[in-house]
């Protein structure tokens, strides 16, 4: 599954290494300039939000289902309802200004712009990305603030391996 995924991505993304100007990051290809914002309002921002809502709530109506039979909500599931609230939320919002950038980059796409306009556009068009790749960042830290057992792992693997580092090890002599 992993090279089908990296074989069809690799072939998706091609035109963006041959349309795509050096210098300055521009389309060359009309067409392509046309279908870009587009893919991208899709591939990069509805797409998540879409998957992680469906896989979400099927992962919620398993848990809950599971509870049901049991009567009570174990302590996993809670983190793991609080763990995909968190990430729902962080994901939403992080989204929400790609898509910002993408619908506005679509609506403004024929419109005469001032030099001093587009650099307007380009800081806010470079923050509001900068902001959507936190979602990507932030998801360690989202498991580490929800989930306790998640923490717990986090400073065994951390404290093994600051033992591990103040090992002493016998000096072999010949």
């Amino acid at each position: 599954m992993i090279l089908v995924a990296a074989f069809f991505w690799l072939v998706v993304l091609i035109p963006n290494g041959i349309y795509y100007t050096a210098p300055f990051c521009t389309i060359t290809n009309i067409v392509f300039a046309q279908f870009s914002p587009i893919f991208s309002l899709t591939v990069y921002s509805t797409a998540p939000l879409l998957v992680l809502a469906i896989f979400s709530t099927l992962t919620w109506y398993n848990l809950h289902s599971v509870s049901i039979r049991t009567v009570h909500l174990s302590s996993t599931q809670r983190e793991v309802n609080q763990m995909m609230i968190a990430q729902i939320c962080l994901v939403l919002l992080t989204s929400i200004s790609n898509i910002v950038v993408q619908v506005y980059s679509l609506s403004t796409r024929t419109m005469f712009k001032s030099p001093v306009h587009l650099a307007q556009e380009g800081l806010l068009t470079a923050a509001l990305s900068m902001f959507g790749f936190t979602t990507h960042a932030s998801t360690f830290y989202i498991y580490l603030i929800a989930s306790r057992s998640y923490r717990n792992n986090v400073k065994n693997v951390i404290f093994r391996c600051q033992q591990q580092q103040h090992r002493v090890l016998p000096k072999m002599t010949r």
